[in-house]
């Protein structure tokens, strides 16, 4: 069986420049919620946009070379500083981590 560990991100979709690592090998369930501090709307900070969904992105596109919106590769890489997209994930199969 495999077991998902961790995330790296960085550059990829609504990512910026800072890499941002999340771990995946929860207990329980959990729920991912975000705040995106560039889209207020009635004076309320919302959650469209946050990053929430790019999570789901970046682990099929580790996986099988493809998102589950199916975005050209092009279009991946963080529109602001359009370089360096980085997307890794660290897995574990029979004891062994990858």
């Amino acid at each position: 069986m495999i077991k998902f560990l961790t995330i790296s991100i960085r550059n990829f979709l609504s990512y910026g420049n800072n890499t941002t690592k999340l771990k995946l090998d929860f207990t329980k369930p959990t729920l991912i919620t975000g705040k995106n501090y560039d889209s207020i709307v009635d004076g309320q900070i919302t959650s469209n946009g946050a990053g929430k969904s790019t999570i789901l992105n970046a682990l099929t596109w580790c996986i099988y070379d493809r998102t589950i919106s199916n975005m050209a590769q092009d279009d991946l890489v963080n529109y602001i500083n359009d370089k360096q997209m980085e997307d890794s994930v660290t897995f574990s199969k029979d004891a062994s981590v990858y």
